[in-house]
């Protein structure tokens, strides 16, 4: 018998959403009548994709805004680090052998094989909450039916796969009707994320009931269109006004960083029997850059989406959490993904190790204590 493990985040979600009282209550009109609701906050997810627990340091405004607002969770670990059984686990609380999503695509894993009758967004739904969904969902959604708008959702704005794997040119399904965006620097997938984000917020704060909010960019995924994502792709892209700043990033290089004797680690050994040279080295810093590069559009994403609230009268009853679905290892023990797209290294992730299954967690807001750090071992 499957039973739901409630992890941290989804802990936080449904704590949020049933419990926490809301330092702006007095202030928050009653939804239709439902007793209590007018003492619930809202709840915004911000989850990026394949970003490593050290990569904060490339975004100040989250650091500002949520770090310094909110609770740091320095050890939290992700139970699978891949990116469809990590977010079926967010969806459901569930540990991936009892959610059995175990890969990213059909049959062993992907959105054919997720049971979506009872997840998150359906709770929330059920608690009186507006649901809105902006960005990737799981993987190969969309791939049958780009029509499909999955339960539990008040406002879906969800990505068609594979075009998901690509920063332009992708197809948003906004509650069945598809919409491509082209190739110009406004159509840059996180900054249109963003801008639809704003909407959704100014327009849940008019509809008198508490709102859910998942914001899920792409960033620092690779370009990987071609493959389905079921391959690694080109480097990520950052938005244009960012490209010359990534361009001049230095890659820091970390102790385990081609790590000369592999002799404690001999599963690894026996892939990687040599470090790895100037090639898969030169090719591992392209996408440091295009990695961190595209997290600056994410910091921005996260002050566009607080000066929202702060316009909508919401953010002092909003609980905005911060994380991604798993880490990547750029070349830490050796590491790195040589099947890719074309043939160039790249990173890896799904091994057990640090920059792997280490992720961001941060969570601000209502009954989160400022400026803490809770250095326990939490999972996603």
């Amino acid at each position: 018998m499957k039973r739901s493990h409630l992890t941290v985040a989804a802990a936080a979600l449904c704590a949020c959403a049933l419990a926490l009282p809301s330092v702006a209550a007095a202030k928050r009109p009653d939804d239709g009548g439902a007793k209590g609701a007018s003492a619930r906050p809202n709840v915004i997810t911000i989850m990026t994709d394949d970003q490593d627990f050290r990569s904060l340091g490339a975004m100040p405004k989250t650091r500002k805004l949520l770090v310094r607002r909110g609770t740091t969770f320095t050890n939290n670990v992700v139970n699978y680090p891949l990116c469809c059984p990590s977010r079926a686990t967010y969806y459901t609380g569930q540990y991936a052998h009892n959610h059995g999503v175990l890969w990213n695509n059909w049959p062993e894993g992907g959105y054919y094989d997720f049971n979506g009758a009872e997840t998150l967004p359906v709770w929330l739904q059920r608690a009186g909450y507006r649901t809105i969904h902006i960005g990737k969902y799981l993987n190969e959604y969309g791939t049958r039916d780009p029509y499909e708008v999955p339960r539990g959702w008040s406002e879906w704005w969800g990505g068609v796969d594979p075009s998901t794997y690509d920063y332009y040119g992708y197809t948003l399904n906004h509650n069945g009707a598809l919409r491509t965006y082209g190739r110009a620097a406004s159509d840059y997938s996180t900054d249109v994320y963003a801008r639809i984000a704003k909407r959704e917020i100014k327009d849940a704060a008019r509809a008198k009931k508490p709102f859910f909010l998942n914001l899920a960019p792409n960033a620092p995924h690779t370009v990987a269109v071609e493959t389905e994502a079921k391959a690694e792709g080109t480097p990520a892209l950052p938005a244009p006004r960012d490209e010359a700043a990534a361009a001049g990033l230095e890659m820091p290089i970390y102790p385990n960083y081609n790590e000369a004797d592999l002799s404690d680690k001999p599963a690894l050994e026996v892939f990687y029997p040599t470090p790895f040279g100037p090639d898969v080295a030169a090719s591992l810093e392209r996408h440091y850059r295009g990695r961190t590069g595209s997290l600056f559009a994410v910091d921005d994403m996260v002050a566009g989406v607080h000066r929202a609230l702060v316009r909508a009268g919401e953010a002092e009853n909003t609980v905005i959490i911060f994380t991604s679905d798993n880490g990547w290892i750029l070349g830490e023990h050796r590491l790195y993904d040589w099947v890719t797209q074309d043939g160039s290294a790249s990173g890896v992730k799904y091994v057990p190790f640090e920059g792997s299954s280490r992720v961001p967690l941060i969570i601000a807001g209502p009954g989160f204590p400022e400026r803490e750090k809770v250095k326990g071992v939490t999972v996603n």
